[in-house]
């Protein structure tokens, strides 16, 4: 279920299973906006901030298209320098 995936993506003693679990999340529910904000969360915390920012763009393009308005915002301002 998402919740499991969202569960395991947060609380995982793994990382490699937390980060398994949040990109299957997002390859199932791509709009869900708190597994995208943990997504981009996940890349600046990484250091791949310009990663993160194009990300955001594309997504933001992707939810236009597919849902025909602008969506929430759910990351606000990205830093410039981590």
């Amino acid at each position: 279920s998402l919740e499991t995936l969202r569960w395991i993506a947060v609380d995982a003693t793994d990382e490699v299973a937390g980060r398994l679990a949040l990109e299957r999340l997002l390859t199932i529910a791509p709009f869900d906006l708190e597994a995208v904000r943990m997504r981009l969360d996940l890349l600046v915390r990484e250091r791949r901030v310009a990663e993160a920012r194009r990300d955001y763009a594309e997504w933001r393009a992707r939810y236009l298209a597919t849902v025909g308005t602008d969506p929430p915002e759910v990351w606000g301002i990205v830093p410039l320098a981590v």
